[in-house]
């Protein structure tokens, strides 16, 4: 059996591929945009279109691609990928007749892009159904081999000089604490009309065996991707108020006033006075706990990170005084989402807090 390696460049694939990673697997996302290092394996099966006389003794058996794709990656809010790089790609092609076998290896490089979107299961958001396309350009080197052998001659030829590809993906997705791994099916079609490979083996009778193909091939892609950075769970901080006047606060009667939902673990409130400023003292405590302690109101907003637990969370906002004008009265304005904005004037006493709940 005669193995040859010819010809062309292909792909070593540097994807810029945003995969996630968090501490609590169960919930994403605790920063919008994330990078990550890629390791990238393509594996394929190829067929050449073929033609031969009636007298030819040759044919073809399936080919094999492998293709080697390490990378970068970014992703935002652990769904949305972008990837950008290139890599390396060993195309391989055999053929047989009872006599002898014959096997041909075409290198090439391949420029390559990819955009692919996460689909978290409801059931565990660890796993997903990831959709995506790899694109970008083919680079082919031009060559010719010639070989001689006792019953047969064989002629290889490789063609360039480059063509544009596209690549549909579909698989499945699972997160760990320090990346996520995708297995995917891939169809790899290359927009090109003559073929980038073309092998001929010319018998002694004189039949003719001539493959030819594109490099197009259906597969699977196996993606490992390493968070830059360990992912850390976001941090709340919390403030000390003396103990008699904590637990004096806490104590009174707490109406609620709205409850929403978001899905970000971390949400931001803004609190200010948009009224006549007149004294007012607030705290502000989430389950129990102070994140903000003794503020003053005024016209300039004070900004105030919340992280939240998973189920219901309550914020409760507490009066230190009622200033000149009571009762003690204070804007908020909550963001929990993309488009969903939220704002309340809160008024609160010496004796009655006021609350949202916020479900996570």
């Amino acid at each position: 059996m005669k193995t040859i390696i010819f010809a062309g460049l292909s792909l070593f694939s540097l994807s810029l591929y945003g995969q996630t990673a968090q501490s609590n697997p169960k919930d994403f996302a605790y920063s919008d945009w994330r990078l990550s290092i890629l390791a990238n394996l393509d594996f394929g099966l190829n067929f050449a279109q073929v033609e031969k006389d009636e007298n030819s003794a040759w044919f073809q058996r399936p080919g094999t691609v492998l293709g080697v794709n390490p990378g970068v990656g970014i992703r935002y809010k652990e769904k949305l990928h972008f990837n950008l790089g290139f890599g390396v790609l060993l195309d391989n092609y055999h053929f047989f007749s009872n006599y002898a076998s014959y096997s041909i290896s075409h290198f090439y490089v391949q420029a390559r892009g990819n955009i692919n979107y996460m689909f978290p299961l409801k059931s565990d958001k660890t796993k997903a159904i990831v959709i995506g396309t790899d694109f970008g350009r083919s680079f082919f080197n031009q060559s010719y081999l010639f070989r001689a052998e006792q019953n047969h001659v064989s002629r290889s030829y490789s063609y360039g000089p480059f063509s544009n590809f596209i690549a549909p993906e579909i698989g499945f997705g699972r997160t760990w604490s320090y990346g996520q791994m995708s297995i995917l099916l891939t169809y790899h079609n290359i927009f090109r009309d003559a073929p980038s490979v073309m092998i001929n083996i010319e018998e002694n009778n004189g039949a003719q065996f001539t493959a030819r193909s594109v490099g197009n091939y259906l597969g699977f892609k196996l993606r490992l991707n390493l968070d830059v950075k360990g992912h850390k769970a976001p941090k709340q901080h919390f403030e000390e108020l003396p103990q008699p006047q904590a637990d004096d606060m806490l104590a009174r009667e707490t109406r609620q006033r709205s409850v929403y939902e978001s899905p970000k673990k971390v949400v931001r409130i803004l609190v200010w006075d948009d009224g006549q400023i007149d004294g007012d003292t607030i705290s502000v405590s989430i389950n129990g706990r102070f994140v903000l302690a003794d503020h003053g109101l005024s016209k300039r907003k004070k900004r105030v990170k919340i992280v939240l637990d998973s189920g219901e969370n309550e914020i409760v906002f507490h009066a230190h005084n009622e200033g000149e004008l009571p009762p003690n009265t204070a804007a908020m304005v909550i963001k929990t989402g993309l488009f969903a904005k939220h704002k309340i004037v809160l008024s609160t006493s010496m004796r009655l807090n006021e609350s949202i709940v916020i479900k996570h």
